[in-house]
């Protein structure tokens, strides 16, 4: 939900930029100064005491980026933090780095702990990078036994379900009501489908972008002029493929929580905005969680949620800092089972929002995939629905919950593993 930064959001499993040239599109982490030639050919090699797989490896490995190993051209555009930043988080995400393989096309295979990325890298005339492309994150894959008895292994509490056609295939502690994060806006999209099926709303219908409406990251329309206004169809794809808060509290308003009650567990009644959510965990606010947790009526706690959509969404740099300790206030959260995030997809899967990113799944393995993901301190969530070359459809969700900070990586190769086996 408050989506940490990392070089690939599973692998979100997110898209974003930063300067204009980091690019996370899908599985990718790409660097490239503009007017520089392209980094898809090698040309030849420069006459410098560095050669392009020397200074991919120091780049990978050194503890510090040093500011005069890139081209100025390639700094007015990305700056040393940044590259920083995201390198970090591609380790992370993939462990160590253990080494690199020259290929025939002038690209290189680095090697991870966990997986492996194509890079491409050019240098200028000095020996300086001007051009960086780290792309096509691939896990290493172990058996499905090895996936099932990691996750099983994994520290506090792991749900999993694999669906094949509907039937259950494999299921790790699936009843469980679990915290997942942005995975709750598989209901409002399913609501929304509900709505325009009923012919109420349309796809093509503009809504406006108010205030309140305003929430923290991740997205972006958080950043865009109150008053603003976009159609209906691209809302949900924000809310979808970058998984944007704002766009889910624009759909919320207009779609109506009753519409929303019935697709989320009683517990969860009425849905909370991300705004709420993010008041709520503030802890100026400690007033309104105890009210909040108190209520037994979902009724009750409407007049809290009133109550705090009167107060001031907090500042990312009082909540962040708390949240990437770990949980905050871990009872107010989206709580699914693994099962009904399964239904949910089964709901929604055919909409096109549903395959702008496929999260860890590689498109060339199924005929079709729809992903949603979510995560928040301490909680994260993959559910994905492919569909196999020959027929079958899978649903495979799989929740974490744990106390302190997770592993990401290490869950998203088991869960891709695990899905990956099935193809």
């Amino acid at each position: 939900m408050l989506h940490r930064h990392k070089a690939t959001r599973r692998t979100q499993i997110r898209a974003g930029a930063v300067a204009g040239v980091m690019l996370l599109a899908g599985p990718s982490l790409a660097f490239a100064a503009p007017g520089q030639p392209s980094v898809a050919s090698r040309p030849s090699r420069p006459p410098t005491a560095i050669t392009p797989q020397a200074a991919l490896v120091r780049v990978l490995t050194a503890p510090r980026l040093q500011a005069d190993w890139f081209a100025p051209a390639f700094l007015a555009q990305v700056s040393v933090a940044q590259l920083q930043q995201g390198i970090a988080a591609l380790k992370a995400q993939l462990g160590p780095y253990q080494g690199v393989t020259a290929q025939p096309n002038g690209s290189y295979l680095v090697r991870f702990g966990r997986g492996t990325v194509q890079a491409q890298i050019h240098l200028d005339g000095q020996g300086r990078i001007d051009g960086l492309r780290l792309t096509d994150v691939h896990f290493t894959y172990v058996s499905q036994g090895t996936a099932l008895a990691g996750l099983k292994g994994l520290p506090g509490r792991v749900s999993v379900l694999v669906l094949a056609n509907g039937a259950p295939r494999t299921a790790v502690d699936s009843a469980a009501s679990l915290a997942v994060g942005s995975a709750f806006k598989l209901a409002v999209l399913a609501a929304l489908n509900k709505r325009i099926a009923a012919h109420q709303l349309s796809w093509q219908q503009h809504i406006t972008l108010h205030a309140a409406d305003k929430s923290l990251p991740s997205g972006i329309l958080q950043t865009k002029a109150a008053g603003s206004t976009y159609t209906i169809s691209d809302v949900a794809r924000y809310m979808i493929s970058i998984s944007d808060n704002t766009a889910a509290n624009m759909l919320i308003r207009v779609v109506g929580r009753r519409a929303i009650g019935p697709l989320i567990p009683l517990r969860d009644r009425p849905i909370l905005t991300t705004r709420e959510l993010f008041i709520l965990k503030a802890p100026a606010n400690h007033d309104l969680v105890v009210r909040y947790l108190a209520a037994s009526t979902p009724s009750q706690r409407l007049v809290v949620l009133d109550a705090a959509d009167r107060r001031p969404l907090p500042s990312l740099r009082v909540l962040g800092p708390l949240l990437a300790r770990g949980p905050v206030v871990p009872q107010i959260e989206y709580f699914f089972t693994v099962r009904q995030l399964c239904g949910l997809m089964g709901q929604v899967s055919q909409l096109p929002q549903m395959s702008v990113t496929t999260g860890v799944a590689d498109p060339s393995e199924w005929t079709h995939v729809a992903f949603k993901g979510g995560s928040d301190a301490g909680v994260l969530n993959l559910t994905t629905l492919v569909q196999a070359h020959g027929g079958t459809t899978y649903c495979v969700s799989a929740t974490w919950n744990n106390g302190a900070t997770l592993d990401e990586g290490r869950f998203e190769q088991l869960y891709s593993s695990l899905l990956h086996s099935f193809h």
